[in-house]
């Protein structure tokens, strides 16, 4: 029996071919291929979409603490932590600037790189060369932006942040000692000074109210006019060092004895001018001698021409004390006392002639008279003639002929000027201009120190709009009005930053300058053990978000101790203060400033997008025709509060409407606001841009000036 043999080689028999082995292997080469491109694409447009809607970065400042409590000439050691938080392991490159708000010097910066998770720490000491009792504001600067890369697909737009330090300084034990002995002084040159201007003030008004004309009047002025140049040097100098001893800067106080010497001036001239009124009260005097023995003067005005001659000089010294000559006191009294000499001298002979007379030829006609007078002289000569009696009347009849047969009343007397030299010191309120008040605490910012107390301005609160990702953040939110809060430091304006109810700068209630704020209404703050915490809330009614903006204006009202804020409003926070002014009323608000806010809703693509990735409620509140818009658009605007709105344009939208990419033109418009108008343009991928970037004041830096010229206008607070 044959058999068959079977060669076995070790190898299976090929089933396919070589050429569709190949075919095969291409195709999966191909379709890997095609999986990786399509998973990269898949990654990179997911991660480009992150960077567009998502919370690209987000800076985090650390600071263990904020205030600081030190003494004059001692060194503050403050420490801060910069860190970021970031997509996909992106790094980040960020800036700081410490920057001194009193001097606006720079005291520390640096810019470093930060991988992701990474943080960078810094400690700076700084040397408080200040007096007194005084608070420093120090603001760190922060920006950042993340740095593009393969997997970081940025456009490396930089976040701004700030936080504050408070640097407040009290006084030594030897400036408490030395503030007691400068005090001293001070109250005793203020007393002297009071004296002197007491002085000064008398002597001035009795110099102009009785000696304006002497030559030794000419002399006093002169040196009165010196005294009162000194005092008011020395005025100077004393309200100068008032006011440091007050802010507690004991550094250029030096004694001044200016005081002494000018009260010694002052004894000087007063006591000249008391001579000058001895001699005034003796001319006085001579006047009223004069004055008395008038009638007797006019009597014998026609016996001798000496009366007519010193009646006229008389006259003329009266002239040149009351109406202006050049003379001196002395002198027109010493020629008073000799007219007054002469005149009762002439005077008394007057009379004696007559008793002589009377005596002489009144016996022969039998006859008495009490009076020696002319009238009886001419009762004498008539009775000689009627009786014929013979006698040489020749004496008597020349002395009438020449003194009785004139009308006396045709003669003119000077008329006489008796000045009243009572005088009393009027009260004086220069010596009330300076006072030494108690020392008092001040706040030290933009190259002055003011004293503590309620600011003249009214808070501005920056209200931000809707986190367009349900995923982001309140503080990126917040963020959008970092940069104007930055720059308006440079306009006078304190930097707050991000307030909260477990986040305010307790200290500077009572420092007087002007502040900028931001806050959030997706916190919910509630009162832990001790202190507040706060739990974020999103996806609610824009009502809801009304109540918390309330909690938040009641807080910073009670900080700053106003009873009203201004109100910066983005997007929907324009919608939200709208909610507040129509729930609570503008008790609180002075004005409201609305910014690209959707106040009839928005429509079309960014409705769409809003409700896929967005906060459903908020979603559903902002869409046009919503029941909430439909509510607060039919009610008119509140009363009491300026309202003002400020809208973009330029960005192609839906149905080729004009906008700013995410509102357009005619829903951002309210009626009964003022409207500004912002033109721009969109130049991100998805052409909203404009929207948002209207708050950066390097791009739209009109939009800042509007914001400070509203605030400033008619701007008011409230004092205490």
């Amino acid at each position: 029996m044959n058999h068959g043999h079977y060669h076995h080689s070790g190898r299976l028999p090929e089933l396919i071919p070589p050429k569709v082995k190949r075919k095969i292997g291409r195709g999966i080469i191909i379709t890997v291929i095609l999986i990786l491109l399509t998973s990269m694409i898949l990654l990179f447009f997911g991660l480009k979409m992150n960077f567009l809607v998502g919370e690209e970065l987000k800076i985090n400042i650390n600071q263990p603490q904020y205030l600081y409590q030190t003494q004059s000439n001692q060194l503050v050691e403050i420490s801060f932590e910069i860190g970021t938080n970031n997509f996909f392991r992106c790094e980040s490159h960020c800036e700081y600037k410490l920057v001194n708000l009193f001097t606006s010097e720079i005291v520390a910066t640096d810019n470093f790189n930060l991988a992701h998770g990474a943080s960078y720490q810094k400690m700076v000491f700084l040397n408080n060369k200040f007096f007194g009792n005084k608070l420093y504001l120090y603001t760190l600067n922060v920006n950042c932006n993340n740095r593009k890369s393969l997997i970081c697909l940025t456009e490396e737009i930089k976040k701004h942040d700030s936080v504050l330090f408070l640097v407040e300084t009290n006084l030594t034990a030897s400036e408490i000692s030395l503030s007691e002995e400068i005090k001293n002084q001070l109250t005793n040159n203020l007393q002297k000074y009071s004296t002197a201007i007491e002085k000064i003030s008398y002597q001035k008004d009795m110099f102009s109210a009785f000696f304006i004309y002497s030559i030794e009047a000419e002399e006093i002025s002169a040196k009165l006019d010196q005294i009162e140049g000194s005092l008011v040097s020395f005025e100077n100098t004393l309200k100068r060092q008032i006011s440091s001893w007050e802010n507690s800067d004991f550094t250029s106080y030096s004694k001044i004895d200016q005081v002494d010497d000018i009260l010694v001036s002052l004894g000087q001239t007063r006591y000249y001018l008391d001579e000058l009124f001895i001699l005034r009260n003796s001319t006085t005097q001579v006047l009223q001698n004069i004055s008395l023995i008038q009638e007797q003067i006019l009597m014998a005005y026609n016996n001798s021409p000496l009366i007519v001659q010193n009646l006229e000089r008389l006259q003329q010294l009266q002239h040149q004390m009351t109406v202006g000559g050049n003379f001196s006191e002395r002198s027109v009294n010493e020629e008073m006392q000799e007219i007054n000499m002469v005149l009762s001298k002439l005077v008394q002979d007057y009379q004696n002639d007559l008793k002589m007379l009377h005596d002489q030829y009144s016996f022969l006609i039998n006859m008495n008279f009490t009076n020696y007078n002319c009238l009886s002289l001419q009762e004498i000569q008539e009775q000689i003639k009627i009786l014929n009696i013979s006698s040489n009347s020749k004496n008597l009849d020349l002395f009438i002929s020449k003194n009785c047969l004139i009308n006396n009343s045709e003669i003119i007397f000077p008329n006489l000027t008796i000045p009243d030299l009572s005088y009393e010191i009027t009260e004086n309120n220069l010596a009330d201009a300076l006072k030494l008040n108690e020392q008092h605490k001040q706040c030290c910012a933009f190259n002055q120190c003011k004293n503590y107390g309620v600011s003249q301005d009214y808070p501005t609160l920056f209200i931000h709009g809707h986190a367009f990702n349900e995923g982001t953040t309140p503080e990126a939110s917040l963020a959008a009005f970092a940069k104007i809060q930055e720059e308006m430091v440079s306009y006078g304006y304190i930097n707050l930053g991000d307030v909260s109810f477990d986040q305010y700068y307790d200290g500077l209630e009572q420092c007087s300058f002007p502040t900028t704020m931001r806050a959030t209404y997706y916190y919910i703050p509630s009162f832990g053990v001790g202190k507040y915490k706060v739990t974020v809330q999103k996806s609610e009614r824009i009502e809801n978000y009304a109540l918390r903006l309330r909690e938040m204006i009641e807080l910073i009202k009670k900080k700053t101790g106003q009873q009203k804020i201004n109100l910066v409003a983005h997007s929907m926070g324009g919608l939200v203060a709208r909610e507040y002014l129509d729930l609570f009323g503008t008790g609180s608000v002075d004005k409201v400033i609305f910014v690209n806010t959707p106040h009839h809703g928005v429509s079309g693509k960014v409705e769409k997008y809003c409700s896929i990735i967005g906060a459903s409620k908020e979603c559903e509140d902002l869409s046009a025709g919503s029941i909430f818009l439909n509510r607060i658009n039919s009610k008119p605007n509140p009363f009491g509060v300026e309202l003002y709105n400020i809208r973009s344009k330029g960005c192609l939208m839906d149905n080729q409407q004009d906008g700013d990419g995410i509102v357009t033109f005619e829903s951002a418009y309210l009626s009964g606001a003022e409207d500004f108008v912002i033109s721009g343009k969109c130049i991100d991928s998805l052409q909203s841009s404009l929207h948002s970037d209207v708050l950066d004041p390097e791009m739209y830096p009109q939009v800042r000036e509007l914001i400070l010229e509203i605030i400033n206008k008619n701007k008011t607070g409230d004092q205490k």
